[in-house]
């Protein structure tokens, strides 16, 4: 597949893209970590609850292959912190390209897309936080302008399907 064939679109998430962006979701947290059919299940479940909570700039984006008007990937942003002197500075930054669409330039256009709606959003900070043996992820994000500020360690005793993380940062 060639990216410059396709015609990608980015907008808004709709209530009609909740399944598609689901089976972009477990597809990869299939592909990357291996889930048992429970940890997937909850996963399913918890995303859907997120979903369902957007409001404003604390959403989801999509991206559409307009040739065939499927979601190809998703971008959201919710809030990191929650204590009431930090609300409204900083989103955690999620981005999950369907299997068919990764490493095309799709995750490139959807970020950069997203970013720029954020601008207008008062928020200050996104955060990202990717596996570090995801060398795509990293690769793109440094593209995109985002530093690397530190790592969290896997502690598999705890959090047997968390892997170490580098922690990037985006200031708007």
């Amino acid at each position: 597949m060639n990216l410059s064939n396709k015609n990608i679109f980015i907008r808004l998430s709709e209530e009609t893209d909740l399944q598609a962006i689901l089976s972009i979701y477990c597809s990869n947290l299939q592909l990357e970590y291996g889930l048992d059919n429970d940890k997937l299940e909850f996963c399913k479940k918890e995303l859907e609850l997120l979903f369902n909570s957007r409001k404003s700039f604390y959403n989801f984006w999509v991206a559409v292959d307009e040739d065939i008007n499927e979601v190809v990937g998703w971008q959201s942003y919710f809030p990191v912190f929650h204590v009431p002197l930090k609300q409204g500075t900083s989103v955690e930054s999620s981005t999950y390209i369907s299997l068919a669409y990764q490493h095309k330039g799709v995750a490139f256009i959807l970020m950069k897309k997203a970013i720029s709606i954020m601008g207008n959003s008062g928020i200050n900070m996104i955060y990202g936080f990717i596996n570090s043996n995801n060398n795509a992820a990293i690769k793109l994000v440094n593209k995109i302008g985002f530093i690397e500020i530190g790592k969290l360690p896997a502690i598999p005793e705890i959090f047997p399907y968390y892997k170490e993380k580098n922690i990037y940062l985006y200031i708007l």
